[in-house]
């Protein structure tokens, strides 16, 4: 016995409708967030990469502009951006 989906929705009356009209929203939902994830991760790499550039050359302060252009959600928690030191530097100066 073979039945379409119309028919199917159509036994099961208006809560069947409201089921699948609500697993239309959360797969167009979970589409969305897989596309803003994908975005948010090519902007944190490439702000990691420059950032670390910056770094790597000693250039403290280049790499807190870079954090500060930046349109990264990344760029709010990286660690140059704060004004305090990082916490390794002030565990060491406790222990000295």
């Amino acid at each position: 016995m073979e039945e379409n989906l119309r028919s199917v929705l159509s036994q099961g009356s208006a809560s069947m409708w409201i089921i699948a009209a609500c697993s239309v929203i959360a797969l167009a939902v979970a589409i969305e967030r897989a596309i803003a994830l994908w975005g948010f991760v090519g902007r944190a790499r490439a702000l990691a990469e420059s950032v670390s550039d910056a770094l790597r050359r000693g250039d403290l302060a280049d790499g807190r502009v870079r954090c500060e252009r930046s349109r990264s959600p990344a760029s709010a928690i990286s660690p140059t951006t704060s004004s305090s030191p990082p916490r390794s530097e002030s565990f060491r100066r406790s222990r000295s």
